[in-house]
Formats: C-alpha cells, structure tokens, sequence
C-alpha cells in the first residue's frame, strides 16, 4: 500500500511550473519514465522479441528520494544558489522526502535516479543486453543468457546508490 500526499491547489499549481523546468533536463536514453514523451509502452518495446528478459523493482522508490538528494538536484543540475535550492526543496518535499501525487515527484525521482540509470546500462551494455527503467520498473533483455551473477551485480549498483531491490518481484523470463 502507498501513501499519497497531493499537495494543496496553490502548491500543485506551483509544482507544475517547477517541473516544467526540470522536464528541460536531459537524463538517459534507458529512463522511459516521468519524462515528458516516454511511457511505459516505450519501456516495454524495448524489450520485445528477446530470449531472456528480468524485470525488477526499486523499493520504495519515491520516499527513499530523500530531501538532500532533491537539494542536490537543484544545485547541481539547475545550478541554483543554496538559498533557491533550499526554497525549492522545500516547495517540493514532505517529511524529508519525495511525497507520492506530486506533480514534481516523477521527475525528481528519475533525476535522484540518473547514476543508477548510467551504470545500469554500462552493465547491461558489457553484457551484450538492453536496460531502461520506467519510474521504479528496471528491465534487462537479451538474445543470450545473462549468468546468475549479473542479477547479484545490479543488487549491488542498485544498494551503492542508496536505493534496495523489492526482490520479491524480480521475474527472469526465458523464451522456450
């Protein structure tokens, strides 16, 4: 079960207007979602007509989006002096972290994502495999076996880039 935290009018309509500016920055070929012109249907088409796909997903993705990775965004990314980094954290954080119905939310938690998008598709790339991510949604395919180990190396990407694994729903398909 997820708790939504839709902000109030005044907020959201605010919010909005934050996003559109950060719907200007670019992230990575694989991240299929909270972009303006990506879906899950083009996260899926990646995938198609592979012999072997593994699905897996972020746990917790949004609330472990905490308030300092979103500071960094706006410093970083937007290069924003410390005091609008703060004001804009602020304006886009509920205790300490990315709230669920947020317009913002999608788009700041793909960004907090990007170094996991990178090295996720490094590895996908040294594996002759195909990654993309869809908001907490990652997916790997190929046309060959990936070994078991290559599961254990994206639980380690994933873990030192402060995010966990919902193992229980990791699915490895292979076509018969």
């Amino acid at each position: 079960m997820r708790e939504i935290n839709p902000p109030l009018i005044k907020l959201k309509l605010l919010q909005r207007r934050i996003n559109r500016l950060l719907q200007r920055l670019l992230v990575p070929v694989a991240v299929k979602g909270g972009i303006k012109g990506h879906s899950h249907i083009d996260h899926a088409a990646a995938h198609t007509h592979k012999a072997m796909v593994i699905i897996m997903d972020l746990s917790d993705f949004y609330p472990s989006v905490k308030s300092g990775r979103v500071y960094d965004i706006f410093c970083q990314r937007l290069g924003c002096s410390h005091e609008i980094a703060r004001l804009l954290t602020r304006l886009t954080t509920y205790h300490g972290c990315l709230p669920q119905g947020a317009p913002t939310s999608g788009t700041l938690a793909v960004l907090a994502a990007e170094r996991l998008a990178i090295r996720l598709s490094h590895l996908a790339e040294a594996y002759s495999s195909t990654f993309t991510m869809y908001m907490d949604d990652m997916a790997f395919s190929t046309n060959n076996l990936l070994p078991k180990s290559f599961q254990a190396k994206v639980k380690d990407i994933v873990e030192q880039e402060r995010f966990k694994l919902k193992e229980s729903k990791t699915e490895e398909m292979v076509a018969t």
